[in-house]
């Protein structure tokens, strides 16, 4: 007997839904359901991705009442992730959100109490870069190659390019409904990457920078008051330390480049992406102090969302684990990170986790 297909549903039909819809197809998932406010963007939704029995809407609620959606994709602004994470879950779906995810700390709680009691499972997009050549990396990490990692520095530099005002939505620009800029957005995936490949280490301490030196070139009309830069140095509770730097705009490039360095007492990782690609891997294995050079162009083929979908898909059927997506303790993390970082961008001092008001807002405009 062939397994019954997996039916997914978008609330948010901005220019990500493409993303997730192209990837529940690859995955085998019928649209059941798109849901927009402007009934333009989810009718071009189906009908690109749907069939004629895929439901259009522009009520959330209709959604949550439908038996047969099993996956319902988060993809509205920020500050609406939480409450309809929640409301999914208790609706007796699997959901996976976009990021950032939560306005304080404490709207976490509402959802690992809908995790516990539908028993269903949240996940986040900040493991999309799980992907592509992250699983090489990780390969050499878990051989022990690089041995004690002691440094590891992610980045993400775009030459222009502010959500919000250059491109995409305007409300990538409005704090309110943005909750952060640079860190909240492409600051995630970076530093979930960081963190996934070194085991979730840990952060006792943050310093950070959050600022927006570019804040008099905006069109008129347009609210734009979050961070376009920042600069983190993160510790651990051993010897591990992470610098992470994120920015809309840098004059380094006119290309958008990211890095990530790993440093171990065996060997070294590097692996960029702008102009040009390149993993490297240098080890002294040749002997002490004769350095060998990997140079690795494998990638992984398969996009990460449709990994994750085929891995929702398995947990609808009982058949196994969302390990892609980054998971609801995860993204707290992340965003614990980020609420010291603006903390200590705001105050000028290092940070600590026991400091941080589970109530009070994570971002502090800079």
């Amino acid at each position: 007997m062939s397994e019954r297909t997996i039916t997914g549903a978008v609330v948010g039909c901005g220019s990500i839904s493409k993303l997730h819809l192209g990837c529940m197809k690859e995955a085998g998932y019928r649209i059941g359901a798109v849901c927009d406010v402007d009934p333009d963007r989810a009718e071009a939704a189906k009908g690109n991705f749907g069939d004629e029995g895929t439901r259009v809407t522009g009520d959330y609620e209709d959604i949550l009442n439908d038996p047969d959606v099993d996956v319902v994709a988060v993809l509205t602004p920020p500050v609406l992730h939480a409450s309809q994470t929640v409301a999914a879950l208790e609706a007796g779906k699997f959901a996976y959100c976009e990021k950032p995810v939560v306005r304080t700390l404490g709207g976490f709680d509402a959802i690992f109490a809908a995790e516990e009691s539908s028993g269903k499972r949240a996940c986040f997009s900040p493991g999309r870069l799980r992907g592509r050549e992250t699983p090489a990396v990780r390969h050499y990490v878990d051989a022990g190659d690089l041995g004690d990692i002691y440094r590891v520095e992610a980045r993400h530099w775009r030459g222009r390019g502010r959500p919000g005002v250059d491109k995409a939505a305007p409300w990538f620009a409005d704090s309110s409904k943005a909750l952060g800029g640079i860190l909240a957005d492409m600051g995630h995936y970076h530093m979930d990457r960081a963190l996934y490949l070194t085991g979730w280490p840990e952060i006792v301490a943050v310093s950070a920078v959050a600022f927006r030196p570019f804040s008099d070139d905006v069109p008129p009309g347009i609210t734009y008051d979050v961070d376009e830069h920042a600069l983190i140095l993160a510790r651990t509770a051993g010897k591990l330390t992470f610098t992470f730097e994120f920015a809309n705009i840098a004059f380094f490039d006119s290309w958008t480049t990211s890095t990530l360095m790993m440093l171990g007492n065996k060997g070294g990782m590097h692996l960029t992406k702008g102009r040009r690609e390149e993993f490297r891997f240098l080890t002294q294995k040749g002997g002490p102090g004769r350095f060998v050079e990997h140079r690795i162009d494998w990638k992984e083929n398969k996009r990460a969302d449709t990994v994750i979908y085929e891995e929702f898909a398995a947990a609808v059927r009982g058949e196994g684990e969302v390990r892609t997506a980054t998971s609801s303790r995860e993204a707290l993390v992340l965003h614990e990170i980020m609420a010291m970082a603006y903390l200590s961008s705001h105050e000028g001092r290092e940070v600590r986790p026991d400091e941080l008001d589970r109530g009070a807002p994570i971002f502090i405009k800079p």
